[in-house]
């Protein structure tokens, strides 16, 4: 992946470059510096970084500064057909070398992305860091202009100590975001379960009220790492296969949610929500397939905030406020009266909670919000 850029100023050296890649993670454009520097390191028209996606349909999160939309959206397009991904680890290699001199006629990639836009020479090198994400750093040079030689495989080799742990700490550092966002926000005030899956059900962070659900092994279960739903609570193998659909959208909507209704042995209901997984803004593709597993105890007495409805079944914050107080018990009446707007005004609300909650009774509803999810379909 590639695109022209301008490079100005002089070319830093490599304790620079160091320095701009550890700055990087905290950049509002990650890398952003970094990649700037390290084209005029190498004398390239473009740099790239790429975190690839644990499912290898598509690329995954690109960094590459000056890249258009169009061109990221057309090397999507080709992505599979891309000769240089999946290079021996921690070796620098060009595409030359690679594919051979017949290689640039040999794929739409080639002549179209590559040779017909203008670009020739890459050099690049993959990494893996801690947590097992791929990682490939690319430059690239136009036609007309020399192979890469051996003083920029030099500068590219001696950066990938520092990538791969630069790397690592970024996507900790963004997963913990993302896990802050969700676990110290509004789920984890309501008393309620979330576990965050792979798309093979591999559990990824739980909330501590998931933690205790898991351990007690009645309705689900953590085994040997995986979320399990046990066969005599519920529906397993269509939870095992919302999952699967689930993790692989990129839409964190409540449109796209499943809901299931599963029982405990002593009779008592959990709910089951199953929607996908939020992401740091920064990685603005999700790398690996992951859905977002709610779990509410009938159990539970906590009455939801507004702010909460809102996360979860998209309301908008007067419906949400209305459904708040019928949580706590409260009538039409009563909660039309506590929020000063008419009764015809509440029932309009109460047939929109209704819709996007998935209950058809006031009494499903208050049981949804204040036993936390009975019945959700």
């Amino acid at each position: 992946m590639a695109d022209r850029a301008e490079v100005s100023g002089a070319a830093p050296d490599h304790d620079r470059l160091v320095e701009l890649l550890y700055a990087g993670i905290g950049e509002a454009k990650p890398f952003d510096s970094f990649l700037k520097g390290l084209r005029a390191s190498v004398d390239a028209e473009s740099s790239t970084l790429i975190i690839e996606r644990q499912r290898r349909d598509r690329p995954g999160a690109i960094y590459s500064g000056a890249a258009s939309e169009e061109r990221i959206a057309r090397y999507n397009d080709l992505y599979t057909q891309d000769p240089f991904i999946d290079l021996p680890l921690g070796k620098v290699t060009t595409l030359a070398e690679l594919v051979g001199e017949g290689g640039f006629s040999r794929s739409e990639f080639m002549t179209s992305f590559m040779t017909g836009s203008g670009w020739m020479h890459v050099v690049g090198a993959d990494i893996v860091e801690p947590s097992g994400a791929r990682v490939r750093m690319r430059a690239t040079r136009v036609l007309g202009r020399d192979n890469f030689g051996s003083a920029e495989r030099e500068t590219f080799r001696r950066l990938l100590p520092h990538l791969t742990q630069a790397m690592g700490l970024f996507l900790r550092l963004n997963g913990l975001e993302a896990e802050r966002e969700l676990f110290a926000g509004a789920l984890g005030r309501l008393a309620v379960g979330a576990i965050i899956v792979d798309r093979d059900c591999r559990i990824l962070q739980a909330t501590p009220q998931a933690e205790a659900i898991l351990a007690e092994k009645d309705v689900l279960k953590n085994d040997r790492g995986r979320l399990r739903l046990l066969d005599e609570a519920g529906p397993s193998g269509a939870f095992t296969t919302a999952v699967a659909e689930i993790a692989e959208t990129s839409d964190a909507s409540f449109a796209g949610s499943r809901a299931f209704s599963i029982h405990r042995s002593c009779g008592e209901a959990l709910g089951l929500v199953v929607r996908p997984a939020p992401h740091s803004a920064k990685l603005h593709a999700p790398l690996r397939g992951a859905a977002l597993v709610i779990i509410a105890d009938a159990g539970s007495n906590v009455a939801p905030q507004p702010a909460v409805l809102v996360r979860l079944f998209s309301l908008t914050p007067a419906e949400a406020e209305l459904a708040a107080l019928m949580g706590q018990g409260l009538d039409l009446d009563d909660a039309s009266a506590t929020l000063g707007i008419t009764k015809n005004t509440a029932k309009a609300h109460l047939r929109m909670v209704f819709s996007k909650t998935g209950v058809s009774r006031q009494s499903e509803l208050v049981r949804l919000l204040l036993r936390s999810v009975d019945e959700l379909s």
